[in-house]
């Protein structure tokens, strides 16, 4: 996530500015983008957590999409050869990276990332842009449902792709996971909440994979 992003800005500050640097710049634009978001919908972040708070015995169905999320990464990487330019970026990023820029890519990939992510394609694009438009046509809800979540993954799938080989080798499969997300948005009333956590939860058990 943002990985290629992430090369560009870095590579543009470099030429004027020390690898930590350029790191703590970087890192300090995601966070402002993605504060202005949060602040930005901090009304639904409160519905949404006083709604997790309220009845926490709902947040059983986390565990259970991190279970599938992961076994559906499982069943694809052993049906095809999934090694997608997304993970090449990030193990080279961790294995050129101080142990400082290991950190503040961490926090990028692990908070940042998932937090910016869910409300762009989850809250923006299957929510407000699809389902609303959709249900305003008088669209059939279980349709409009549908839709909004196949629309909204699809999207995010191409996000993650860097190069069009993602596309050619079938690697962009790999992502097909992200399904997940879009469902588990829609199961809970489109509550942000639960996929930014899943999506947290998801991304840290990823990174750590790849830096130990």
């Amino acid at each position: 996530q943002l990985l290629g992003a992430y090369d560009f800005s870095i590579s543009f500050f470099n030429s004027f500015l020390s690898s930590t640097v350029s790191n703590l710049v970087f890192i300090f634009m995601q966070f402002l983008v993605c504060s202005s978001l949060v602040f930005l919908l901090r009304d639904e972040f409160r519905v949404g957590f006083k709604k997790i708070t309220e009845n926490i015995k709902r947040i059983w169905i986390i565990p259970v999409f991190l279970v599938l999320d992961f076994g559906l990464q499982i069943v694809i990487n052993n049906l095809i050869s999934t090694n997608s330019t997304n993970q090449n970026g990030l193990e080279h990023l961790i294995q050129s990276s101080s142990p400082i820029g290991v950190m503040l890519l961490s926090i990028l990939v692990v908070l940042v990332g998932p937090v910016v992510e869910e409300i762009i394609f989850q809250y923006f694009i299957q929510k407000l842009i699809v389902k609303n438009s959709l249900l305003n046509l008088g669209i059939n809800k279980k349709l409009t449902i549908t839709i909004s979540i196949l629309v909204a993954t699809l999207l995010f799938m191409m996000f993650h792709m860097q190069t069009w080989s993602d596309i050619t080798n079938l690697t962009f499969l790999g992502y097909s996971d992200l399904i997940f997300f879009a469902i588990l948005y829609s199961a809970r009333d489109d509550n942000l909440m639960y996929p930014i956590i899943l999506h947290v939860c998801s991304n840290t058990i990823a990174f750590l994979s790849v830096l130990l």
